[in-house]
């Protein structure tokens, strides 16, 4: 049964209401899941990104190259933030996220892409240090032993 007392999504306005970006709805027969944040367009791309230290950890571990590494990389975030955006415009019907910027106008997707590109790669590098740390320890601490 889902939150409001309906078995499926579809018995009632309120359900389907659900599958908006406000409160996004993956309603199976039994759960209900909903993003309920101030800020939809962080929600959306922690929804496009959440997945991003599974995949660097997999291709930091079986590739050789690390230009082919950072390619794949960008690659991938790109997507997904151009899929994200590409969501929250035209099917989430958010044309005003593109308008936060002010007066850069026709350049705001391209100037968020470019910034969004620069801060992927501090958080890359973040990224790197964490794992490197979480590995440290868990051999001190299992040495420790």
């Amino acid at each position: 049964m889902l939150s409001c007392g309906c078995r499926f999504p579809s018995d009632c306005s309120d359900c389907r209401l659900r599958l908006s970006l406000g409160h996004v709805g993956l309603s199976g027969g039994c759960a209900s899941f909903h993003f309920v944040v101030p800020d939809k367009q962080a929600a959306m791309i922690f929804v496009f990104l959440g997945y991003y230290p599974v995949v660097k950890d997999y291709l930091d571990h079986h590739m050789k190259s690390k230009v082919l590494q950072w390619v794949i990389k960008f690659i991938i975030f790109n997507l997904s933030i151009l899929a994200a955006y590409g969501l929250m415009i035209y099917v989430f019907q958010m044309p005003d996220v593109m308008t936060d910027m002010g007066s850069l106008g026709r350049f705001t997707g391209l100037v968020t892409l470019l910034a969004g590109n620069i801060v992927f790669i501090v958080f890359e590098l973040a990224l790197t240090r964490i794992f490197i740390f979480i590995v440290i320890f868990s051999v001190l601490t299992f040495c420790a032993r």
